[in-house]
């Protein structure tokens, strides 16, 4: 009888556990949400920029400019450096298409996105 109550504790504790692991992936996966929407709204914010003619050109200019330093002094991965070099030679529409692409590689590309710490304004 009382290793039925041991048994029963433990498997409850146990379960009690399982559903806190569940809780804090499902809380992670939101705040990963989150920051990939902020990541989202940023690189529109970028693609409203590029389509300005007077700015293109410092913009582009800047990104080729951080993509040199990620591949000068190993920062980044070199799968993204031939990513992110790629889509700049793009045209416009392209460009614009595969830096707010929801699937595929976009998501992924925006998290090192040399865009980043520029001043880019609504």
């Amino acid at each position: 009888m009382l290793s039925e109550q041991v048994l029963g504790s433990h498997l409850a504790l146990h379960e009690a556990q399982q559903q806190e692991r569940l809780f804090a992936r499902q809380q992670a996966r939101l705040r990963q949400a989150s920051i990939d929407v902020g990541r989202l709204h940023f690189h529109e914010l970028v693609a409203q920029q590029l389509a300005n003619h007077s700015k293109r050109p410092k913009l582009l200019a800047d990104a080729h400019a951080r993509i040199s330093q990620w591949e000068q002094d190993g920062l980044c991965w070199s799968g993204y450096v031939v990513a992110w070099k790629s889509i700049l030679a793009m045209p416009l529409p392209q460009l614009r298409s595969a830096i707010l692409a929801a699937d595929g590689e976009g998501p992924a590309l925006r998290q090192n996105s040399p865009f980043f710490g520029q001043s880019i304004q609504a």
